[in-house]
C-alpha cells in the first residue's frame, strides 16, 4: 500500500499556500479526511431530520436537496436494486430477509420499504461498506473508497501527526485563510486560496472555531477568548445518535 503522509519539508515544498486545506478527525491533525468506522455499518437518517436543517435556515440542506448524492455515492450489492453506482464503494446487507421477516412479526412494527430512502423506522438489515475487487469483497472506508485511488495525484498532499490550533482569520471580511499548526514543537501556517475545511468531527470542529475566535460570545469570553465571528450555536445541540441490538431465540 502506497504511504499517504508526506515529510514536512515536503509537504512545505513548493509553498505554504494551497486550493483547498482540509482538516480532518483523528485528533483534529492536518491530514485528509478518512475516518474510521469499527463496524462500517451505513445508515442513514429520515428525511424529516434532513429537512429539520434547511428549516433552521440552511438553504440547500433538505432531503430532496441531497438524496441525489447519496444514491449517486452507492451501489447497493445483492438485493436486486440498482442506483447509480459509486466508483469504488458498494453495500450490502448483514441481516438475512428471514431474520428481518421474523423480528417484524414478533414485534408489530412495520417494516419500512426503503430504509435508506427516508424512512427507517422498523426492522431492516442494516448495510456494511465493501470494496468489490470481482467476486471479493473487502470491508471498505474513506481512506480505501477515495483516498488511496488518488493517492499519486501530485496535486495532493498530506501531513500527518500534527496538530491544528487554530483557523486564520480574515479580519476585514470574517473568512478563513488558512491554519496554523504544531510539528515536532514547531509552529507553522498554510493558506487557501479557495477553501479551509472543517472535517473534524462533531467536538473537533467546534472546538477550533472556539478556539479561533469563532462562537458563543459567553463561552469564549468565559474561556478568556476575544469573540470575532459570533456563531452562537458553535458547539451546541450536539446529539448522541443511539442504536439497539435486539437478540432472541426462536424454535
Amino acid at each position: 500500500m502506497a504511504q499517504p503522509a508526506t515529510s514536512l519539508a515536503d509537504f512545505l515544498q513548493d509553498s505554504s499556500t494551497f486550493d483547498y486545506v482540509i482538516v480532518s478527525s483523528r485528533t483534529a491533525g492536518l491530514v485528509l479526511a478518512a475516518r474510521l468506522t469499527k463496524i462500517q455499518q451505513f445508515d442513514r437518517p429520515s428525511a424529516e431530520d434532513i429537512g429539520n436543517w434547511e428549516q433552521l435556515g440552511n438553504k440547500g440542506w433538505s432531503w430532496a436537496d441531497l438524496a441525489p448524492y447519496y444514491f449517486k455515492s452507492e451501489m447497493l450489492d445483492g438485493d436486486g436494486r440498482k442506483r447509480a453506482p459509486g466508483k469504488r464503494t458498494s453495500t450490502a446487507k448483514s441481516l438475512s430477509s428471514m431474520a428481518i421477516l421474523h423480528s417484524t412479526r414478533l414485534s408489530r412494527v412495520l417494516r419500512p420499504k426503503d430504509p435508506w430512502s427516508g424512512n427507517h423506522l422498523g426492522f431492516y438489515g442494516t448495510l456494511s461498506t465493501i470494496t468489490r475487487d470481482g467476486d471479493r469483497a473487502i470491508r471498505s472506508y474513506a481512506a480505501t473508497g477515495y483516498l488511496m485511488p488518488n493517492i499519486h495525484r501530485k496535486n495532493l498532499k498530506i501531513l500527518t501527526d500534527a496538530t491544528v490550533t487554530r483557523v486564520i482569520m480574515d479580519q476585514s471580511t470574517d473568512t478563513a485563510r488558512g491554519v496554523e499548526f504544531w510539528f515536532d514543537g514547531v509552529s507553522h501556517q498554510v493558506f487557501a486560496t479557495a477553501e479551509v475545511i472543517l472535517s473534524a468531527s462533531s467536538v473537533h470542529s467546534p472546538r477550533l472555531l472556539e478556539l479561533s475566535e469563532i462562537g458563543d460570545p459567553k463561552v469564549l469570553c468565559a474561556g478568556g477568548i476575544e469573540c470575532v465571528v459570533q456563531l452562537p450555536d458553535a458547539g451546541n445541540n450536539l446529539q448522541e445518535h443511539p442504536i439497539t441490538a435486539v437478540t432472541h431465540d426462536r424454535d
